[in-house]
């Protein structure tokens, strides 16, 4: 049996219980991914991007959206391949709009992220599915 390559996922939003919520949504072997931080402070999210190099950013906008998308630019700079996930629970326009100029990959609602965040994050990263890890 051919080993599974592991997805690996750095969560930022601003609530920590959302960041645990979203870690322990991802961390789970037969998902298919790993996540390799974990953090609500913006400050703290470059330094682990840099350690850790995500090849996807699941990025909460709730409560802090101006200064999460200021965030894109360097995470692009740090990590130029990472794949960014917008999550918010306004599907406000002007969210989807502000996600979209940041260079947002993809925009997703909290509403219904246990039906679209795996599968989203899987075809980002390229993996056909999220089979599991080994």
């Amino acid at each position: 049996m051919q080993a599974v390559p592991c997805i690996s996922v750095l969560v930022i939003a601003p609530h920590p219980a959302f960041v645990q919520m979203l870690s322990r949504f991802l961390d789970e072997p037969r998902a298919g991914m790993v996540v390799v931080g974990a953090v609500f402070r913006p400050d703290d999210a470059l330094a682990l991007a840099a350690v850790r190099q995500p090849q996807v950013v699941v990025l909460g906008l709730d409560g802090n959206a101006p200064e999460a998308l200021a965030l894109i630019a360097p995470l692009r700079v740090i990590v130029p391949s990472v794949m960014i996930i917008a999550i918010t629970q306004l599907g406000l326009a002007e969210y989807q709009q502000a996600a979209h100029n940041a260079r947002i990959d993809r925009f997703l609602s909290a509403d219904t992220l246990h039906r679209d965040l795996l599968p989203a994050i899987a075809a980002l990263a390229g993996s056909p599915t999220a089979n599991g890890c080994d």
